[in-house]
């Protein structure tokens, strides 16, 4: 394969800093030069020339992160366990199985692909920094007219630069968020900038929007939020031209995908695999308050918001340092707005547009930092129009404030994690953790566990390796195939062991592995069959252990089948 910058760099710290310290320092010369040129930017104070700084500095950034290293391979997990279910319309929780688009979800059961569910991951993590970058060319293409050059430029640099620097293992590595970011961004400067009356745009709007729950159903209400903003303000202005063009845009990829399933025979294949998998997911709903009726088989609206704000305010310091300070922003410019009754339509649009993204961070429970992406973008686009609604006068004084507000803590909580996540640039978690899940690792596994198996029995597995599975063409006895609800100490923890263990007496698998101890969760205290008494008490009563080493523990089933 040859030798990667890295090596070549023989690890050397300036070989990324000082090149990122170059682009950030070009990005922002170009802002501070865009102050005498707001109105008439030419040259190299175009805003083609910003962006590819922009792109060449997260680029070289991120360089390590398309390193052809295994890191936390979630999009394996989603097509390994698709593929493991194509004869069980059961729907496994882990990974994002749930909330996967049919389009993501039947391409994953393409026939092309390998069954060891292999993914090109430094191609996948290049695809999520392009989405990046065109979901903040759409931010400043949407608060150029209404905010002025200036303002937009500030913006999206403050972001460039965030993006850039962060070490927050979820803002390097993940990349399933961006990708329909772009599209909710293209929907965002379709229908708010140009002619109002143009059918181009006004199809092209509704394509993006009909693409969208096809990749990922956790944007269908900010896509439909958009939609119904748009479609309620050109009604009352008989715009019917443009919104029967946005409907003709909507209706477009559901009927290709939908003739293409029809063409190629495999709409019941289609209908068991996805629709009625989700639809049995939804069979046992658990209703509290009546406010949770949209989110089944789960645990209170109030307890995730809780825990989504404690996370994204509180818990993760560089995301804690940009949402507090985004929020003090936000509070601070809305009252000069209304001081200076310098009202702007747009920004009740855009407060609406960040309040729907809080759906996608609510939605999964999780809190997982990854899914803050979704947040950054609009809170700086709601703070960009509050800006332009300002008098030019003060805007320029104002900028100048966001920037320090929002960097300075920023770049102060990022430099109290340098022994932690040295200024070297390189994101050590991804090879720290890569190293921890080697080729060697899966194929020993499958090994060790091929004798005590047949193909096509069900067994389980506790812990984070779902390959097991594939290499040894056995199918889950569960649902969730990586047990990551199970394993992580959290306050919904008793709710997905209980129905786990259910799940596991119903199928009673001839075999159940404990991997606790062979990737992430390596702590037996918290995360071992110790930890949970309910199932080890099954284990020792039904089961026996005829295999250990200091990896997996196999265990065979004893007692006759009920």
């Amino acid at each position: 394969m040859g030798l990667s910058l890295y090596e070549l760099s023989s690890g050397n710290p300036w070989f990324y800093f000082f090149p990122l310290f170059l682009g950030l320092v070009g990005l922002w010369s170009l802002v501070v030069r865009s102050l005498a040129k707001e109105n008439a930017p030419s040259g190299i104070d175009s805003y083609g020339v910003f962006f590819a700084v922009g792109f060449v500095t997260l680029l070289w950034a991120r360089w390590p992160s398309f390193l052809p290293l295994e890191f936390n391979p979630d999009e394996s997990q989603v097509v390994v366990g698709a593929r493991l279910l194509e004869h069980n319309p059961t729907p496994f929780i882990g990974a994002d199985g749930t909330t996967q688009g049919p389009l993501l979800y039947y391409l994953s059961l393409a026939p092309s692909l390998p069954m060891e569910g292999s993914l090109d991951y430094p191609l996948l993590r290049l695809e999520g920094l392009g989405a990046v970058c065109l979901t903040y060319l759409f931010l400043f293409l949407s608060l150029r007219p209404r905010a002025g050059d200036f303002v937009a430029k500030v913006v999206t640099a403050i972001l460039f630069t965030i993006e850039a620097l962060a070490t927050n293992s979820g803002l390097v590595s993940y990349s399933t968020e961006q990708v329909p970011m772009v599209f909710i961004f293209a929907m965002v400067w379709l229908f708010s900038c140009g002619d109002p009356a143009d059918s181009r745009r006004a199809y092209l709007g509704g394509l993006a929007a009909g693409a969208i729950p096809y990749l990922k159903l956790q944007f269908v209400p900010v896509a439909a939020f958009i939609l119904l903003f748009w479609g309620t303000w050109t009604w009352k202005r008989g715009r019917w031209r443009s919104l029967g063009f946005a409907a003709l845009g909507l209706l477009t990829v559901p009927l290709l995908f939908t003739g293409w399933i029809l063409a190629s025979g495999a709409w019941n294949d289609f209908w068991q695999r996805y629709i009625v998998a989700n639809l049995a997911h939804a069979e046992h709903p658990r209703i509290y308050r009546g406010t949770d009726l949209i989110f089944p088989d789960t645990y209170p609206l109030i307890d995730r918001i809780a825990y989504s704000a404690d996370i994204l305010l509180l818990k993760e310091v560089e995301l804690r340092s940009f949402f507090w300070a985004a929020g003090f922003s936000m509070l601070a410019l809305g009252g000069l707005l209304i001081r200076g009754k310098s009202a702007v339509r747009a920004v009740p649009a855009a407060l609406g547009l960040l309040l729907s993204c809080l759906y996608i961070v609510v939605l999964p429970g999780h809190a997982y930092d990854h899914y803050s992406r979704a947040l950054l973008a609009p809170c700086m686009l709601l703070i960009g129009l509050m800006l332009g609604g300002l008098p030019a006068r003060r805007q320029k004084v104002l900028c100048g404030f966001l920037v320090a507000l929002m960097l300075v803590p920023w770049l102060g909580e990022r430099a109290a994690l340098s022994k932690s996540h040295p200024f070297a640039l390189v994101p050590e978690v991804l090879i720290e953790q890569s190293t921890e899940w080697p080729k060697p690792l899966i194929h020993s596994g499958v090994k060790k566990l091929r004798p005590f198996v047949e193909s096509g029995q069900r067994i389980a597995v506790w812990g984070w390796l779902p390959r097991l599975y594939v290499g040894t063409q056995t199918l889950p006895a569960t649902r969730d195939i990586i047990c990551e609800r199970m394993l992580e100490p959290r306050y919904d923890l008793s709710y997905f062991r209980r129905d786990y263990l259910r799940e596991l007496k119903q199928s009673q698998p001839p075999v159940i592995v404990d991997a606790t101890r062979a990737f992430l969760y390596k702590d037996r205290a918290l995360f071992g069959l110790d930890s949970f008494p309910e199932l080890k008490e099954y284990v020792e009563k039904n089961y026996k252990e005829v295999f250990r080493d200091e990896k997996l523990t196999i265990y065979e089933r004893v007692a006759p089948l009920s």
